[in-house]
């Protein structure tokens, strides 16, 4: 559970693909509904494309099988901050659909909870007080409504 006395917790200005940034004992999170989440897992997975798995990429390409290697060389790249992408998509047939299975099959914390190991919060681990907060500030009702994500 993330303890914090109620001044350790700030709306940050910042954006992370459109969910709203908090620092909480300083450390940063994002919150969102679910719905918001699931818009901004597919924006993310559209921009990183390193993190979507080499033979999912294939199979929505255009190249055959043999070319794995090609591109887990160009997914490298993207990692060390080139600028692949655009050589990437020019060969996916689909990029919607790509991202669509990339997010269904490995979840939205897959791509929003990349800096801390994939995981996904809930507001019940965080002080009740924490919770109404982040409640207040997105203009949600319930706990049960909220995705939380670690950014650093």
């Amino acid at each position: 559970m993330v303890t914090a006395t109620r001044t350790d917790i700030q709306k940050s200005h910042d954006d992370f693909y459109g969910l709203t940034c908090f620092i909480i004992n300083g450390k940063e999170y994002a919150a969102s509904s679910i719905e918001q989440a699931e818009v901004a897992a597919r924006e993310l997975a559209k921009e990183c494309l390193d993190l979507i798995d080499t033979e999912l990429v294939l199979k929505h390409s255009c190249l055959p099988p043999e070319a794995a290697s090609i591109v887990r060389y160009v997914q490298d790249g993207l990692r060390g901050g080139g600028d692949e992408a655009d050589l990437l998509l020019s060969v996916i047939r689909d990029p919607h659909a790509l991202v669509d299975e990339a997010v269904a099959t490995f979840g939205r914390s897959h791509f929003l909870g990349v800096f801390a190991n994939g995981i996904e919060l809930s507001l019940v681990q965080f002080p009740r007080w924490i919770a109404d907060f982040i409640l207040q500030e997105l203009g949600l009702e319930s706990a049960e409504q909220v995705c939380v994500y670690q950014l650093a």
